[in-house]
């Protein structure tokens, strides 16, 4: 830990500023000296100082690399650097300015204005792009392999200030050769957007729970609530075990009838029924666009600027300022934490058993009304 006042310095890293921190790890913006641009930035994600005795928390970190070494696409975040300092172990990962769509999301509702739904559904095409290239992985001797995400969420899903969407954290990723295994009675990822088979701990997930959730994700963004009854756990449980989902077009007035149909499918009680796999959903996706959007990043890039533009000038800002050698002032520093503290920090490692369920999350809009989420996000 560096003085008060420095700047600490990690392995080859200085680490600039904490993202998030949790029970297990801690995220942060830092330069690499050794990168392409002199002020190169990176995210690094460490365990926690606490837990270097945690072997599990350690497998799931080179699980999480080795899930990531074998994803090269455009829409996942790229992990460059994975090692030991200091006792601690760390993922460096691609570093990317923008805004996870739950902060998006929450900063639509403070205008009080719907998510643009051509915005929504030009995003979700992209996530399911990158999703189809993790679900169409192959092994070193070149036989299928699918990488299934299983935390496909809003706080997972970053819009970047360019207009590229991104896919975060791939540390619950199911994959063959991962270290760490689910355990019976755990149950991995977010309550709100798990599949029905997920829920029941079934043993054969596929990649139509990466749909499923991909569905769920969209139903949120765009209808602004959950697809299941939220008044009880109890009732949201077996909403969603009995693929009762509320009709989009129950709650918006006018709801496109192809949207509905293509969420109604997606988040279908039966794998069997939905889209098979990530490149699915997406061609069905970009078939909802019109043509105006089959260029989508310029309209997407605007979309940012209009809802987070002054965040991000602040943030760039106030990042140059350490890059720069000039320690930001208090004024500096209590703003940049405004922006980026509410977010409550997300676990590396999500495993709940049945007895641990949360009650379900009240709808979005009462959820929008806590301070918008954390820096641009890069991981978890």
């Amino acid at each position: 830990m560096a003085p008060q006042g420095q700047l600490e310095k990690f392995d080859r890293y200085t680490l600039l500023h904490r993202i998030a921190e949790g029970g297990m790890s801690e995220v942060f913006i830092a330069h690499d000296p050794e990168g392409d641009d002199p002020k190169q930035l990176v995210v690094i994600k460490r365990t926690r100082d606490d837990q270097r005795g945690n072997t599990t928390l350690i497998k799931a970190f080179v699980d999480e690399d080795a899930v990531l070494a074998r994803l090269s696409h455009p829409g996942i975040i790229r992990s460059l650097d994975f090692g030991r300092a200091d006792r601690r172990y760390f993922i460096a990962l691609q570093h990317v300015w923008g805004e996870s769509l739950t902060t998006l999301s929450q900063l639509c509702h403070k205008l009080d204005k719907p998510f643009p739904t051509y915005a929504a559904i030009a995003i979700g095409a992209r996530v399911a792009r990158a999703l189809e290239h993790a679900h169409k992985a192959t092994d070193e001797q070149g036989a299928p392999s699918p990488i299934i995400h299983r935390d496909v969420t809003l706080n997972n899903v970053l819009l970047s200030n360019l207009g590229e969407v991104k896919v975060l954290d791939f540390g619950i990723a199911k994959a063959k050769g991962r270290v760490t295994q689910t355990l019976m009675g755990e149950i991995k990822g977010n309550p709100e957007y798990l599949a029905p088979e997920q829920l029941q701990q079934k043993r054969d997930i596929a990649p139509a729970a990466d749909v499923y959730q991909l569905g769920v994700l969209l139903y949120k963004l765009l209808v602004g609530r959950s697809p299941f009854p939220t008044e009880s756990e109890g009732s949201f449980v077996r909403a969603l075990l009995a693929g009762e989902v509320i009709k989009p077009s129950s709650v918006v007035r006018g709801f496109p009838p192809r949207i509905e149909q293509l969420l109604l499918k997606a988040m279908s009680q039966d794998p069997e029924s939905r889209y098979t796999d990530g490149g699915e959903i997406a061609a069905a996706l970009f078939g909802l666009l019109p043509p105006e959007w089959r260029d989508e990043q310029p309209r997407l890039a605007a979309l940012f600027g209009d809802l987070a533009g002054p965040r991000h000038a602040r943030q760039v800002a106030y990042i140059r300022k350490l890059l720069d050698g000039i320690a930001g002032d208090h004024a500096d520093a209590e703003l940049l934490q405004r922006d980026h503290g509410a977010e409550e920090p997300k676990r590396l490692h999500v495993e709940l058993s049945l007895s641990d369920l949360p009650r379900p999350p009240e709808l979005a809009i009462a959820a929008s009304k806590a301070r918008p989420p954390a820096l641009p996000k890069t991981t978890r």
